[in-house]
């Protein structure tokens, strides 16, 4: 029983947020500009050069249950080196002012009786 409450009360949960909100997209966005002295096509990350150190083995397995771990080669990796920073730029924002008023609206209630304990 308690299951089925359970599963009504999600159901009335997701039809009340479902009715509830109202999103409306009226312009699309934009990822920031990046200057780069690294040549980058769009979506492609930049090269890089991974140097093996040191050769890696696998584990040593000696009958059923004896293991002997194994080791992963070293490496070292050289990539591109990212400083992220801030700047102040002028740009031209809207200035709203939102006038709140005391409206009565019609909203959905459960109410939930448990049955008694025998």
């Amino acid at each position: 029983m308690r299951f089925v409450i359970g599963a009504i009360a999600i159901i009335v949960i997701a039809v009340v947020a479902f009715y509830t909100v109202d999103l409306d997209v009226n312009d699309s966005g934009a990822l920031p500009s990046i200057e780069s002295s690294v040549e980058v096509d769009p979506g492609e990350l930049p090269d890089y050069d991974v140097v093996k150190t040191k050769d890696g083995r696998a584990p040593t397995v000696s009958g059923d249950i004896d293991v002997e771990g194994g080791r992963i080669p070293d490496v070292d990796v050289d990539v591109v080196d990212v400083e992220v920073g801030s700047e102040d730029v002028k740009i031209e924002v809207p200035d709203v002012d939102v006038e709140m008023k005391e409206k009565t609206i019609e909203v959905p209630s459960v109410d939930v009786d448990l049955p008694e304990d025998q």
